[in-house]
């Protein structure tokens, strides 16, 4: 017997020796028990997986969370970074400085430095939709070309804005391309200023208007007055005392219903107040209208109560409105004691655009409004603060 059996027989007999154990368990019991503990194994090895991953989603997360964080402050850092030049350009613009219309002689009392910031203010945001304009710098030329209403009553002042170095003879020869332009817009009408040249010289204060044999100026007085008025809006903000009319060859010419005339006097000393002409729900401009000369500024504001529904003129003053105005040197002061209509809104604006022109014509050099009903700024205008009168009436900007 090899060793191979030997140890085999010697394990067989060890086995006999030992005691027996009875177990008593069914089959079914001690099948479920296995099958427990299979079902516990294979738990085990479905969890042994899963801890090792939910560990790496942990680390992916919070790497997220790092990223994100960095993204957030460099986000922070840009928007801080855009508002503090936003910020730098917008002082940059406020820095605007403004000087007085070309061809306008120096008032005596200038306006203070508050005064230049709110003009400098009121020019750089009120632009837009604004009736008036406030002169930019050296780059910035203005020329008051006129149209006339609907009606043929009244003259109509347009400001041309000009940036790109034009002369007043290249604007005020193209008078009716201008106003064409923009007459379906407004409710103008076009004077019949085609054929006729303009010739003027703004340094020494002269215009001349030439008038060939073959033009026929529009009958009827209403045409005369407008025609004058035309004249005064166009040449009084340059100091022109008269306009010159001539032939071709410097004679007098006959012009429809002046006759033979040579020259229309440009009513210096004449003044105005302001209301507002809308024709048919279009687009509104300030009108001005002739006040008798002795008129006091406060009679003056009374009239801008005063509708004219015939000629679509509106007064810029609601009729519920109350105030009182006082005079200190060149500055107008108005205080509305009662006007429950007025509010920030374009009416509002409107009304105090009216106003500035018409003190204007009145020669001050600012104003000060004071409104009810705890209002503090309509639109861009200030209250209780000086306004500076403008230096052009319904803008069109061209360049």
């Amino acid at each position: 017997m090899d060793n191979d059996q030997l140890e085999k027989q010697q394990l067989e007999d060890k086995l006999r020796q030992m005691p027996k154990i009875k177990d008593n368990q069914s089959k079914e019991t001690l099948y479920q028990k296995i099958e427990l503990r299979l079902h516990e194994k294979q738990e085990h090895r479905r969890w042994s997986w899963l801890v090792p991953s939910i560990a790496s989603f942990a680390v992916i997360g919070l790497l997220f969370l790092i990223v994100q964080g960095n993204m957030n402050r460099s986000y922070q850092n840009a928007n801080e970074s855009y508002s503090e030049q936003a910020s730098t350009e917008e002082q940059e613009q406020s820095n605007v400085q403004f000087d007085q219309p070309e061809g306008i002689e120096e008032k005596s009392s200038l306006f203070s430095a508050d005064e230049e910031q709110e003009k400098r203010e009121i020019t750089n945001n009120n632009q837009g939709s604004s009736l008036i304009y406030y002169k930019n710098v050296d780059e910035e030329k203005l020329f008051t070309i006129a149209a006339v209403d609907k009606y043929n009553n009244y003259a109509i002042p347009i400001t041309l804005v000009d940036s790109s170095g034009g002369s007043a003879n290249d604007y005020y020869n193209k008078i009716n391309r201008f106003i064409a332009d923009k007459q379906e817009a407004l409710g103008l009408n076009v004077f019949p200023f085609d054929g006729l040249s303009f010739d003027i010289d703004v340094k020494n204060k002269r215009a001349t208007l030439i008038v060939p044999e073959s033009y026929r100026f529009p009958d009827g007085s209403s045409s005369a007055y407008v025609f004058e008025q035309m004249a005064t809006i166009m040449f009084k903000p340059y100091g022109i005392q008269k306009l010159n009319i001539q032939s071709p060859d410097g004679n007098p010419v006959n012009l429809g219903p002046f006759g033979e005339i040579s020259a229309i006097d440009i009513m210096l000393e004449e003044k105005h107040i302001y209301k507002i002409y809308q024709y048919n729900e279009k687009e509104p401009l300030l009108v001005p209208i002739k006040t008798n000369t002795d008129d006091t500024i406060e009679a003056a504001l009374k009239q801008l109560k005063i509708d004219e529904p015939a000629f679509d003129v509106k007064g810029p003053i609601p009729e519920d409105a109350s105030f009182d105005v006082v005079v200190n040197q060149d500055n107008l002061s108005l205080h509305f004691t009662e006007g429950p209509t007025l509010a920030d809104d374009e009416t509002t604006i409107m009304m105090i655009e009216a106003i500035l022109m018409t003190a204007k014509s009145f020669n001050f050099d600012s104003i000060t409004i004071d409104l009810p009903n705890d209002l503090d700024k309509v639109g861009k205008y200030r209250l209780n603060q000086t306004i500076p009168v403008p230096d052009g009436v319904n803008p069109n900007i061209l360049h």
